[in-house]
């Protein structure tokens, strides 16, 4: 998705440059896309997190609705497993201090509204968007939110417009087991 070494220019979306603040990163990112829908060059645009210079949060629906309303051709998203076996939308593994799989999917709505479940992500973007969901924090040793990450996607009819990825390859082989 995003690179600031690759050698094909064509296949950067420019993203977290490490010299420039977020929100140069994604004026950046704007200009990209305005340049890349200018000349037609055949390049893929995924919004990391959906688009947040908007006013979104990331990894929300209004982010993910933002980069529909724009023309992105797909968006990344973070999702781990919770305490009830339900996979919810959030990057970091704590929320409010503890690990978001300490709580169940009604718990960290009250905590946080805007956090979705996968579900309602995949339901909202239904086809309009390619997906890449990043499972994070199951570390290679969660079967169990490896299983749920693939149920819940086959479940909202998914699969043809969603892939999944993972740092760790015990996820990537539960995945494809």
């Amino acid at each position: 998705i995003a690179t600031n070494d690759n050698p094909n220019q064509a296949a950067v979306l420019v993203h977290e440059n490490n010299e420039g603040t977020h929100q140069q990163n994604l004026a950046s990112e704007a200009r990209f896309i305005e340049f890349s829908n200018d000349y037609s060059i055949n390049v893929r645009i995924y919004a990391h997190r959906g688009v947040q210079d908007r006013g979104a949060r990331e990894n929300t629906l209004k982010a993910f609705q933002d980069a529909i309303d724009i023309g992105c051709d797909g968006i990344e998203l973070d999702v781990q497993i919770t305490k009830d076996g339900r996979m919810v939308v959030y990057r970091l593994k704590d929320l409010q201090g503890e690990p978001v799989s300490e709580y169940t999917l009604d718990e960290i709505k009250g905590r946080n509204s805007e956090i979705p479940s996968l579900e309602e992500a995949l339901k909202l973007i239904n086809g309009q968007l390619q997906v890449d969901a990043h499972l994070v924090w199951a570390e290679g040793e969660n079967k169990e939110a490896t299983k749920q990450l693939v149920s819940e996607i086959e479940a909202c009819s998914a699969a043809e417009w969603v892939t999944v990825g993972s740092i760790f390859m015990g996820d990537i082989n539960s995945i494809l087991a």
